[in-house]
């Protein structure tokens, strides 16, 4: 049976659904700031709440719930102001989102990652070199390392982005 996106949030732990549950009063004071109305604060925190929901994966345990609450609430107030357009995924993409990883997946990106030239700066930023080391030990400037990283990440985003 294959996972559709609406299915992805059935693994959702029930502590992440108590501590929204816990931030609504929060959530109330962030939307006072944002909107005027008892009816449209009342929208905006629903809003927030569901787009939580949906986007619980997202949230790095550890991380502060509060500020990653008040983006949620910044990205909704934004999307309704129209100041934004939502992108319009399609079914594979939001297929691809809504499962976790799987050996098909990573052999498809490890294929696609092969046939490509590979970059010596990417290499040493992946092994955990620095900018700064890489810069040094190719004798070249700083604006000629960050341009060469941006240059293949670009390239490696687009075999990707083909792959995906």
């Amino acid at each position: 049976m294959t996972a559709t996106p609406a299915a992805a949030n059935y693994n959702r732990p029930a502590e992440f659904d108590a501590l929204l549950v816990s931030y609504s009063r929060l959530l109330w004071k962030f939307a006072k700031q944002f909107k005027r109305t008892y009816e449209e604060q009342e929208e905006l925190v629903q809003s927030t709440q569901l787009r939580a929901l949906e986007k619980w994966r997202n949230y790095r345990e550890g991380g502060s719930f509060t500020s990653w609450l008040r983006f949620l609430m910044w990205q909704s107030v934004t999307l309704e102001n129209g100041k934004r357009k939502p992108k319009e995924v399609s079914d594979r993409a939001a297929y691809r989102k809504c499962t976790e990883p799987n050996q098909e997946y990573a052999a498809d990106l490890a294929l696609a990652v092969s046939r490509m030239r590979h970059s010596v700066p990417l290499q040493k930023l992946a092994a955990g070199y620095t900018q700064g080391e890489i810069r040094r030990e190719m004798g070249i400037s700083r604006s000629a390392i960050s341009q060469m990283v941006i240059r293949h990440r670009e390239k490696y985003l687009g075999v990707v982005r083909e792959a995906g």
